[in-house]
Parts: C-alpha cells; sequence; structure tokens
C-alpha cells in the first residue's frame, strides 16, 4: 500500500481576520482488497467487544435544569431631608459643621487683629494715670471753667423798607441787584425766613420809606414800601455782646432816621448820632458778626456827619448803603 502525503491547510477566523494553520495529514489510497480485509477486521472486533448499555432509568431520566436564584443584598438607605434632593443628613451635617469651624477661626483671627491694634491706645501707661490724677487733683481745688461765649438767636430788628424784590433763589437776587446797582441807587440782599429780599432803603418811620419809594419809580424801578422783622444768630456771644448790640440797635434807628432825612429833606440833626457813635465806639468785642456789625453801623453815622460839611446828598445814599449792609450782616 502506497502512502501519499498531501500538504492540508485550515483556515480559522479570529476577531473577523483568517488564521492559516498548516499540518502534515496522512491520506491513504484503499484497494478493493485492502478496503474487503480492514472491514472483515472491523467486525471481528465488532463481535468481540462487549458492549455495556446504560440503564434505561438512568437514561429516561433526564436531568432537568434548576436555575440558581440569588437576592441581592440591600443597600443601606442614607437618610434624606426633606426638601433637599440627592443631600443626605451626613454631608449636610458636616457642610454646618465645616462652616461653623471656618466662622468660629475667622472671627477669633479679626477680634484678635482688632485687640493688638487697639492695645497702644486701650492700656493707659503709668504716666497717663500719673497725668489723669494730677487733673482730678487740680479740679477738685479749681472752680470749673465756665464757656466765653454761647449761640444765641438774636433779638428782632424792626424797620421799615423800600423793597425791590422777593427771590427764592440767592443767585437771582444777585442778578437783579446789579442792574439796580447800575442806577447808583443802594441796594442790598436781606434774608427774611429762606427768602431773599432785594432792599432799596431803611427808614424809622413808613411814610418816610413811601416817599423814597415814590422817588425811585421815577427812575423806573418797581418797589414798595412795608414794615420789616429779621433775625439771625450768633455763636460765641457773650453778655458784653448782648450790651452792645442793643446800643448798636438804638443807634442803627436813629442812622435810619438822619439818613432818610439827608435823601428827602437835604438836612440832618446829628447831635444824638454823635453820643450814640462815642459810645459804641468805645465798645470792645471778639465776636466776628459783632466786629462786622460794628463796623458798618460806624460808617454809616461817619457819613452822616459829614454831611454837615459837605451838604452833599451823596453821603446819605453812601450812609443808607452801609445801613442795608448792617441789615443783611444781621439776618445771616
Amino acid at each position: 500500500m502506497d502512502k501519499q502525503t498531501k500538504k492540508s491547510t485550515v483556515k480559522i477566523k479570529i476577531d473577523g481576520k483568517e488564521q492559516k494553520f498548516e499540518d502534515d495529514l496522512l491520506v491513504h489510497h484503499w484497494s478493493g482488497q485492502e478496503m474487503a480485509a480492514a472491514a472483515e477486521k472491523d467486525q471481528k472486533e465488532e463481535d468481540d467487544f462487549d458492549w455495556v448499555l446504560p440503564d434505561e432509568e438512568a437514561v429516561t431520566k433526564k436531568e432537568e435544569f434548576q436555575p440558581m436564584y440569588y437576592v441581592p443584598k440591600p443597600k443601606r438607605k442614607k437618610l434624606m431631608l426633606p426638601g433637599n434632593s440627592g443631600k443626605s443628613i451626613a454631608s449636610i451635617m458636616f457642610s454646618i459643621v465645616s462652616a461653623m469651624v471656618i466662622g468660629i477661626s475667622l472671627g477669633y483671627g479679626i477680634i484678635h487683629f482688632m485687640q493688638k491694634e487697639d492695645t497702644p491706645n486701650s492700656q493707659p501707661t503709668n504716666q497717663m494715670l500719673q497725668e489723669n490724677e494730677g487733673k482730678d487733683s487740680k479740679a477738685a481745688t479749681s472752680p470749673p471753667e465756665q464757656k466765653k461765649g454761647r449761640e444765641i438767636t438774636l433779638p428782632e430788628l424792626s424797620t421799615n423798607i423800600v423793597q425791590g424784590g422777593v427771590f427764592g433763589e440767592e443767585d437771582a437776587a444777585k442778578k437783579v441787584k446789579q442792574s439796580i446797582a447800575a442806577k447808583e441807587v443802594p441796594v442790598e440782599i436781606v434774608n427774611q425766613d429762606g427768602n431773599q429780599l432785594l432792599v432799596l432803603g431803611t427808614s424809622n418811620e413808613l411814610g418816610t420809606a413811601k416817599l423814597l419809594g415814590e422817588k425811585l419809580k421815577k427812575k423806573d424801578m418797581d418797589v414798595y414800601a412795608k414794615s420789616l422783622s429779621i433775625s439771625g444768630t450768633a455763636s460765641e456771644f457773650s453778655k458784653k455782646d448782648e450790651a452792645l448790640l442793643t446800643e448798636m440797635l438804638a443807634l442803627f434807628d436813629q442812622s435810619s432816621k438822619e439818613s432818610m432825612d439827608i435823601l428827602l429833606n437835604k438836612e440832618v440833626d446829628d447831635s444824638t448820632i454823635a453820643s450814640l457813635r462815642k459810645k459804641i465806639e468805645k465798645q470792645k468785642t471778639n465776636n466776628e458778626k459783632m466786629i462786622q456789625l460794628q463796623t458798618a453801623l460806624l460808617q454809616a453815622t461817619k457819613e452822616i456827619e459829614s454831611f454837615q460839611q459837605t451838604k452833599d446828598i451823596k453821603n446819605g445814599e453812601k450812609a443808607q448803603g452801609y445801613l442795608l449792609k448792617f441789615m443783611k450782616i444781621y439776618s445771616k
């Protein structure tokens, strides 16, 4: 029997790719006699083989597939607070505790820092304690110091005026004032309860104020006469200042009368003014407002006295201008 060897190839695909395996296989070409002899031999082997058959009961009994079931271990539920989706009590408590710790730490740090800054001023030294003790002993032996002055409301200044307008804003009053001053007429802005009055003249009598108003109307001015009361405030005011102010108000009233006589009648009686002026000149004050009032009033009296020599009506107009300035200062 001839044997021929053929090379056989087996193809296997792994992950979609072909893999080639080559092996040597023996291929026999059987003749008729050889096939008969082989069949006879196989038959003999079958006859001599002891067959062992399985038990029919065992064969009939089919082993049933028994599926296996398992119960998963239940997960431990986390306690949740209502209204907090996805947040457990533990995480919320951790957040609260962390916030408290951080807040306390920051607060302690800030307090410590502030106390450190305030230490030099808050803790008195021995020298400071000794100085305070010395001051206390002096205060106990010496009488308390009285204040040099106080803020007061000035008494009302009552007079009669020639008014050229009333304005809510001082800037608007200033514009009209400039146009009146261009006509060489004395004019000032006087405050009365927040209103800005344009005053063109003052007199101790309403009748003479009306006469002056008629005279000014001839110069194309829209004016009218009326009575007026104004007041103001002053700080650091002493008892001496009060006495001086009373004398200045009396001199103001007399100067208003005499200056109006110059404008209307071109005559003056300055005997009373001279005595009042000398009395006021002797008075000394440290109050700034009182100094301004005193200066304006003394200048008015000097213009009235000068009229005796010059007989110029301009002295009366200048005197009126200083008296209006006195009113402006007084009303502040």
